[in-house]
This record gives C-alpha cells, sequence and structure tokens, in this order.
C-alpha cells in the first residue's frame, strides 16, 4: 500500500522530513475482479464466478525512510503490512454452466497484504506530498462447496503498488495524514484440491484508503 510517510525534524527553524520513521495505519479495503473456474474433468473450459465485490476494515504498521533535498524534493523507501479481513460468496450463473446444477457457491478470502515501494515526494513547510511504484504481496483463499463438500485453495499472489498520499506534521516528530494505494496482482490460477479438483484464476485487484499516523526517530 502507499505511504507519504517521514515524519517531521526541526532543522534551522524549518519542518524536515529526513530519517527514519514508523507508525500505523487504518482504513478501508475493497477487493474488486471476478473469478474463473475450470473444471477439465466434465469437460468445462471456463465459467464466470461474478459477485464477488467486498470491502472490510484494514490495519497494520508501516516503516520507512526518507532523504529530503534543499529543493523539497523527497527520496524514499517504505515497507507496510497490513491485515484485513474480505470474504465474499457467490453463485455461478446458470447460463453458462448449462447442465449444471443451481447453487454452486464459489468463494474469496483474503486477510493479508504487504508492499515494498521507493517513494518520490515533495516537502513544502509542514505538509509532504508523495507517490510511489512498488512490490505488493497478499494472501487469498479460493473455494467451492462441491456437493456439500467445501473444497479450498490457498496461494500468496506477487503483484505491484500504486499510491499517492499527503501528511501532515503535528509536532517535529510525530505526522498524520491520508493515502491511497491500488495493489493489481494479474490473473493467476490457484488449484483447488478436491474430487474432482478445480483450478480457478483469480483475478482481484485490491483498493485501500487509509488514515496514518507515523513517528520520527
Amino acid at each position: 500500500m502507499l505511504l507519504w510517510s517521514g515524519t517531521a525534524l526541526a532543522s534551522d527553524g524549518d519542518e524536515r522530513w529526513e530519517g527514519a520513521y514508523g507508525g500505523i495505519h487504518v482504513g478501508a479495503s475493497w477487493l474488486s475482479g471476478s473469478m474463473t473456474a475450470y473444471t477439465p474433468y466434465n469437460s468445462y473450459a471456463g465459467f464466470p464466478v461474478t459477485g464477488l465485490n467486498e470491502s472490510a476494515i484494514i490495519g497494520g504498521v508501516q516503516l520507512g525512510y526518507n532523504i529530503q533535498m534543499d529543493s523539497g524534493l523527497v527520496l524514499g523507501l517504505e515497507a507496510t503490512a497490513s491485515l484485513t479481513d474480505i470474504d465474499k460468496g457467490a453463485y455461478t450463473p446458470i447460463d453458462a454452466l448449462d447442465d449444471a446444477p443451481d447453487n454452486r457457491l464459489f468463494w474469496r478470502k483474503s486477510d493479508f497484504t504487504a508492499t515494498v515501494a521507493p517513494r518520490i515526494g515533495y516537502a513544502s513547510d509542514s505538509f509532504l506530498i508523495t507517490g510511489k511504484a512498488g512490490l505488493a504481496i497478499a494472501d487469498f483463499e479460493v473455494g467451492h462447496d462441491q456437493n456439500g463438500t467445501d473444497i479450498v485453495g490457498k496461494k500468496t499472489k506477487f503483484g505491484y503498488v500504486l499510491g499517492a498520499g499527503v501528511e501532515y506534521a503535528l509536532t517535529s516528530r510525530i505526522s498524520a495524514g491520508v493515502q491511497y494505494d491500488y495493489e493489481n496482482f494479474g490473473s493467476k490460477s490457484i488449484g483447488v484440491s478436491g474430487s474432482p479438483d478445480i483450478d480457478i484464476d483469480q483475478g482481484g485487484d485490491l483498493h485501500v484508503a487509509k488514515v496514518v499516523l507515523n513517528y520520527q526517530f
């Protein structure tokens, strides 16, 4: 997720964003996108599972380091780790399955995400505006109620994060702000073990809006 971060450190009468910092964040996460399920055993070449968009509270921690130039340019690196509780089920459309039975429930869950990303920003007095782009990691679980038996597949997926935010120095060491991150994990197959097996291409994008509080060491 992104972090416009750092915290102010007084230097020659001016607010500075130079150095190491750490803090906490809390906000809302939103997982969007559909899945495609493949069942080779009965020749279904792929049918969509829609209606899986879900939002949840998200919270976690961040650590980073900033270097501030005399011009106000700020360069940094930040890592974040967050817990959330996204959990949504949906039924496949009957017309996509032809002779398949009703009530074929699938679900998708995600409870952890992390990012590592370089950042660039501009500092003016007590304000810092930044953007970032880097690596995103998230855990995903997909599952299917197969005739009353739950079959499940889990996978850690890697993608990219894009983010932006603004932060305000409350004191010489404490700052607060808001931020938005977009995490894309592409469409990658997750095997669901059962009898018979199912392969699911899970293509969710994670959106995160959060409030951050940082302390400069």
